[in-house]
Order: C-alpha cells, then sequence, then structure tokens
C-alpha cells in the first residue's frame, strides 16, 4: 500500500472510504483489507471501484463522469431528431452507471452513485462556464449556478429518459442525485420542483 495514505482514512471502515482521493491508493486499501479477510462488501468495493474507474496502469478516468458527460450532451440535442445510435449511446450509459432491468442496484452501488453525484455538483459548482455567462466573461451568482445545475439534473435525469420510456429504470440513480443535490443546496427543493421552466 502507498505510504502517502493517510492510516486514519482506514479506521471505522469504509466511513472514509471515498475520502481515499487517489484511486491507486483507494483499490490498494480494499486489496489490503480483503488479504486481511474476505468481506464480500469490499470485495463489492473492489468490483464497482474496477467497474467505475477500470483496471489501467497510468490514468484511470471516471467511468461514471463520462457517462454523464454523454447523457449532459444528448440531452442538450434533445430536440433534434433522436435515431438509434443516440439511443444506443443512451442505453450505455446507463450500463456503465451499473444500471440493469430487472435487477434493483445494492446498498453498495448506491453509495458509489453518491459520491459521483457529490463529485459531479461539487465540479460543477467550480466550474467557469456554470458559474460565468457571457462567453465565460461575466460571474453568476451561486443562486443562479445551483438553478443552472438543478435544470442539468432535470434534464439528464428526467427529460431525456422520459423521452426514451425509461424514466423507471433511471429512477434510483436519479432519487440519489436529487438527494445530493437538495443536501448540498441552500433551497434545493425548491429549485429542482421548478427547474426546466
Amino acid at each position: 500500500m502507498p505510504n502517502s495514505l493517510n492510516p486514519n482514512l482506514l479506521e471505522d471502515w469504509p466511513a472514509h472510504y471515498f475520502e481515499i482521493e487517489d484511486i491507486f491508493q483507494r483499490e490498494a486499501a480494499l486489496q489490503k483489507r480483503l488479504q486481511a479477510s474476505a468481506d464480500p462488501a469490499d470485495a463489492r468495493r473492489l468490483d464497482l471501484l474496477h467497474f467505475r474507474y477500470g483496471t489501467g496502469k497510468c490514468e484511470r478516468p471516471d467511468g461514471f463522469m463520462k457517462a454523464w458527460l454523454t447523457l449532459k450532451v444528448l440531452a442538450t440535442n434533445a430536440g433534434s431528431f433522436r435515431n438509434e445510435r443516440q439511443r444506443g449511446e443512451f442505453y450505455s450509459c446507463l450500463e456503465a452507471f451499473g444500471i440493469q432491468e430487472d435487477n434493483a442496484p445494492d446498498e453498495i452501488l448506491l453509495e458509489e452513485w453518491r459520491d459521483f453525484a457529490l463529485r459531479m455538483i461539487t465540479i460543477c459548482r467550480n466550474d467557469r462556464t456554470y458559474r460565468t455567462t457571457g462567453f465565460g466573461l461575466v460571474p453568476v451568482s451561486e443562486e443562479y449556478t445551483d438553478r443552472k445545475i438543478a435544470d442539468d439534473i432535470k434534464k439528464i435525469f428526467h427529460d431525456l429518459p422520459s423521452a426514451y420510456g425509461c424514466l423507471n429504470l433511471i429512477s434510483p440513480l436519479t432519487t440519489v442525485v436529487e438527494q445530493v443535490y437538495c443536501e448540498t443546496t441552500n433551497h434545493g427543493r425548491d429549485y429542482l420542483k421548478h427547474a426546466g421552466r
């Protein structure tokens, strides 16, 4: 296990699991724990880490973020003609989140989705395109940014799935994203309620 991993993050496991920012360190922590005891929850975490981030030796991009960005592009182009390729992309994104028909997400996958939602919302709040207008020249209020995120949540997790007739299929992920948004945003419920208007 890398020496730079803070040992306090391993205490009260898995409470601090997602605080291990470096994916390689997170993977090493899981492998060390699994060598000590074959905990099925940790085995599932390791499987999901590999599912979400891959098993590469150098870079390991977040597959959930990639799927979200693809959904964002599809939602942005929602007014245009939908073809089979776009439908295929949409369902590929659902698969990239681990969403399967007739298979409810387990608690470990829900935890991964919570981590994704928190990271996604934090990235949006810190992103210049969300915090500015007028070609990135004019800063906007925190409320404007939060409302823009709520609009994207509605477009990506409600409007787009509705267009493909699978709102129920994506609803567990939608619920997690909305919960995290409301927990981290003042007036979040109101913003979501009025999103897209």
